[in-house]
């Protein structure tokens, strides 16, 4: 995810997580989230609070989130709208991707 998410780009993620989450082959809610938010801009209020109540949403609520994100500002906001989550944090996706894998072999 990168750059700044206005409510139509949140919709159409939504309509894309939606979409990927009816080919699931796991049990509900037994999936593994990893995002890559290195690049996403400061976002609105508006759009934190959105992005809060979509991790908030046990129906689509996974077993494990994780996100790879930057040392910025975007940082403290993807913190505060996963806050309702235990969601883990990484300096880089090859460290989540990495990290994601040892935790699979060790199920």
């Amino acid at each position: 995810m990168a750059g700044f998410f206005e409510q139509a780009d949140i919709e159409r993620l939504l309509d894309a997580r939606n979409a990927a989450h009816a080919q699931l082959r796991c049990g509900p809610n037994q999936h593994m989230t990893l995002v890559d938010v290195i690049d996403m801009k400061i976002q609105s209020k508006e759009s934190v609070a959105t992005f809060a109540r979509v991790l908030g949403d046990p129906m689509f609520a996974s077993r494990h989130l994780a996100f790879a994100v930057g040392p910025t500002l975007a940082r403290a906001q993807i913190q505060r709208a996963a806050a309702s989550r235990a969601a883990m944090f990484f300096p880089s996706l090859i460290v989540l991707v990495r990290l994601a894998r040892i935790r699979l072999r060790l199920r």
